[in-house]
C-alpha cells in the first residue's frame, strides 16, 4: 500500500490528487484520508484526482472496494466526490461508479475536470486542474 496525496483548499470544495498504485488497499486507504481530510477542514465535497495513480484494479476488486469496503467508510458522512481519470480508464471505472452509487456512496467519476467541478459543485470552476 503505497500511495501519495496532495490537498489544496478551494473555497467549496477540497481538491486531493493522489500518486501511488491502484490496489484495493492503496485505494481504501486514499478514501479514508479523503473523510479524514474533509472531516479535519469542514469540508463536505472532495474532487479526487487519480490521474496520476497507475495499475488497474480486476472487476472483483471494483466490485469487492465499492460494494464492501467503501460503504463503512461513507455511511453518515454525508460527502459528496467527484473522481477525475483519464478518458481511457472511464470505461473501467463505469462498473466502479455504478456499484458506490447503488450502495448509497455519492460519487460520481469523469475525465474532465470542468465537467467534475460543474457536478460537484454546481458550476464550472477557473480552478480545475
Amino acid at each position: 500500500m503505497s500511495y501519495a496525496l496532495n490537498i489544496r483548499k478551494e473555497p467549496d470544495h477540497l481538491c486531493i490528487e493522489a500518486i501511488g498504485n491502484r490496489a484495493p488497499d492503496s485505494l481504501v486507504a486514499v478514501a479514508n484520508a479523503c473523510a479524514a481530510a474533509c472531516k479535519e477542514h469542514g469540508y463536505a465535497k472532495f474532487l479526487l484526482d487519480v490521474q496520476r495513480m497507475t495499475g488497474e484494479l480486476s472487476i472483483l476488486d471494483s466490485y469487492e472496494v465499492a460494494a464492501r469496503q467503501l460503504p463503512p467508510l461513507a455511511r453518515g458522512l454525508g460527502l459528496r466526490a467527484a473522481i477525475l481519470d483519464a478518458e481511457e480508464n472511464i470505461h473501467r471505472l463505469q462498473f466502479f461508479e455504478n456499484v458506490s452509487v447503488n450502495m448509497g456512496i455519492n460519487l460520481r467519476i469523469f475525465s474532465n475536470s470542468n465537467s467534475a467541478l460543474t457536478w460537484l459543485c454546481g458550476t464550472a470552476s477557473s480552478s480545475a486542474q
